[in-house]
């Protein structure tokens, strides 16, 4: 990295350079910031077809920053490329990038990619700004700067990341404190995208899985950790053990490099039955720390409603599994979604409730459905939602217009989906769940109660804290 811009050459004959930005897609944090793992892939295209890189993170440089205008000096084209789906804390970056680059060099083609631009209307107004790249082929910038010049790329390119072995990754190693209970640096990899769970109400129901060999997994982690002496990982994609036997030959190749390393993955409740108790202890023998599980509600029915191929039962015997082989369960729970009832929800706040009881250091992340469209259960809710924003300038405040944030439930159903969601189930079993002051201990307590009793209303309990700055004393209705 040189003043804050990455020079990657290519791995062939040279086309081209292209400045390549990626708008800040965190918070500032005095720890650090992870690797925006989706965007090497794309890098890792451009560089096999022949394009040299100038890759700009906004984390280390800023848009306007004399070394990004520099770089923008005899560069085919600039692009923007988004690291996640949520664009409030990229789209300031954005505009500054494309911006400058309109005003310092006007016929440098612009293009714009990743995250949340699959999302967009098919007729949005890109204002003038950039063109967009809208497939989420890990070739689809290469093939979009290959047409500026009236040549052909393939979109559909392997899985790859040589973009890493060329790159100081010190500046992602961040502390492991969530899924390894440590501060050791840590660091996140692409290992695949997409997902052939086709659930219906996840924005990557319509996705393919793309993902990268085990032996590619292997060579990078020992890489990683040869150079910049990472010991921890979290792969980058999205269900890891669909491929059984990719899982099992990672696991045994790292057990014969005898590297300490451990890792994090995520996958599907049905696949981790799959796998058997044979091939779990395999890969916890492998470094497996931690494994994350779609499991999303609490009911049979609720289940059935997201397209998931697993029954609640299936979830506690999982829990009960990993619990066995000393791997550290973590589950998304999802409310609000389309459909959703009471009876749902007591289902699931039941099941958070046995799942802490078989594992209690279990990590859960409770969120909150957003409609996705191009997705069924997405495009269903947005027809109660104002229209999609049709420019950019519209984006930022699109979420303002709408009334309430899941017009597809009830005034109440909401408030008691975000009561649960985002107040109480997490006061009872988040991650800083039993510890801090005696206050704070009472307050998870009376929290716990609320889930297992039912009752959201009325968070009395919240003036307790009033003026603490532990908890914002507020009353809903």
């Amino acid at each position: 990295m040189v003043a804050g811009v990455f020079r990657l050459s290519s791995l062939g004959l040279t086309r081209g350079r292209v400045v390549v930005f990626v708008p800040r897609w965190l918070p500032p944090d005095p720890a650090g910031v992870g690797l925006p793992y989706r965007v090497y892939p794309v890098v890792s295209a451009l560089l096999r077809a022949g394009y040299a890189v100038d890759l700009c993170h906004e984390v280390h440089v800023a848009a306007e920053a004399p070394e990004v205008v520099r770089a923008l000096d005899g560069a085919t084209a600039a692009a923007v490329w988004f690291a996640e789906l949520n664009p409030g804390m990229q789209l300031p970056g954005m505009f500054a990038f494309l911006e400058m680059v309109r005003r310092e060099q006007p016929a440098l083609p612009r293009l714009c990619g990743g995250g949340f631009v699959p999302l967009l209307p098919s007729l949005f107004d890109c204002e003038g700004l950039a063109e967009l790249v809208r497939s989420e082929e890990v070739g689809a910038l290469a093939a979009a700067v290959a047409a500026l010049h009236g040549e052909v790329s393939a979109e559909r390119q392997p899985f790859g990341v040589e973009a890493l072995f060329a790159m100081d990754l010190a500046p992602f190693l961040v502390p492991g404190r969530l899924l390894f209970r440590n501060d050791t640096p840590t660091l996140q990899i692409p290992t695949g995208q997409g997902c052939g769970k086709h659930c219906g109400f996840c924005f990557y129901e319509a996705t393919q899985p793309r993902l990268l060999p085990a032996a590619g997994i292997a060579e990078l982690m020992g890489h990683c950790h040869h150079r910049f002496g990472v010991r921890q990982f979290q792969l980058g994609e999205l269900d890891f053990l669909m491929a059984k036997n990719r899982a099992l030959e990672l696991a045994e190749r790292l057990r014969q490099a005898a590297l300490p390393l451990r890792w994090f993955a995520l996958a599907s409740v049905q696949d981790v039955l799959a796998i058997g108790t044979d091939g779990l202890s395999a890969l916890a023998a492998a470094g497996l720390a931690s494994l994350e599980l779609g499991t999303e509600t609490g009911t049979d029915d609720g289940l059935r409603r997201l397209d998931k191929r697993f029954g609640r039962d299936d979830v506690l015997e999982v829990q009960r599994r990993l619990r066995a082989v000393g791997v550290l369960p973590v589950h998304n729970i999802l409310f609000g979604w389309i459909g959703e009832t009471v009876a749902h929800q007591d289902g699931t706040r039941r099941l958070v409730r046995e799942l802490a009881a078989i594992e209690p250091q279990t990590v859960f992340h409770f969120r909150l459905y957003q409609a996705m469209p191009g997705t069924p259960m997405g495009d269903e809710g947005l027809r109660s939602s104002p229209p999609l924003p049709r420019r950019w300038s519209e984006i930022a405040g699109w979420r303002q217009q709408q009334r309430r944030a899941m017009p597809w439930l009830t005034k109440a159903a909401e408030t008691r989906a975000r009561l649960w969601c985002e107040r109480w189930l997490p006061r009872a079993y988040g991650e800083d769940s039993g510890a801090g002051s005696m206050r704070r201990r009472w307050l998870e307590r009376i929290a716990r109660v609320r889930c297992r009793t039912g009752w959201a209303w009325w968070p009395f309990e919240d003036r307790l804290l009033a003026g603490s700055g532990d908890v914002r004393a507020t009353w809903l209705p």
